[in-house]
């Protein structure tokens, strides 16, 4: 898989980008604590191995020309989360959304994620 991404965006303190394989890792480790996911609905992966699955096969981007992205602190590009949107074929809804790791919750980043994806997106 190419580690390549198509679209970045940057504020003040972080880097948003296409999910990439270099974000699996941190999928694992978001995906798998309990309070991350609480209101999620989703469940732990089972491995890295599976999260970089997970990446290799969302097809949001292509498929509806845009997707969630990944968030990286910009000044040690650590992998902290994602925010973005997802449309719901199913509901026929675009989800709104975003997901933190919590030694980063009540420090903004979700928030400035969020005003930068509404700046280009709205």
């Amino acid at each position: 898989m190419n580690t390549q991404t198509h679209f970045k965006l940057e504020t003040k303190r972080l880097l948003l980008q296409e999910f990439s394989k270099d974000d699996a890792k941190g999928f694992f480790e978001l995906n798998n604590d309990i309070d991350t996911l609480k209101y999620t609905g989703d469940t732990s992966f089972q491995s890295i191995e599976a999260a970089e699955i997970f990446i290799k096969e969302c097809k949001h981007y292509t498929d509806y020309g845009f997707g969630r992205w990944s968030i990286r602190i910009k000044s040690n590009n650590e992998f902290i989360g994602f925010c973005g949107l997802k449309y719901s074929p199913l509901k026929q809804e675009i989800d709104i959304g975003f997901r933190i790791m919590k030694k980063y919750w009540k420090q903004g980043y979700a928030t400035e994620a969020a005003k930068k994806m509404f700046s280009v997106c709205f």
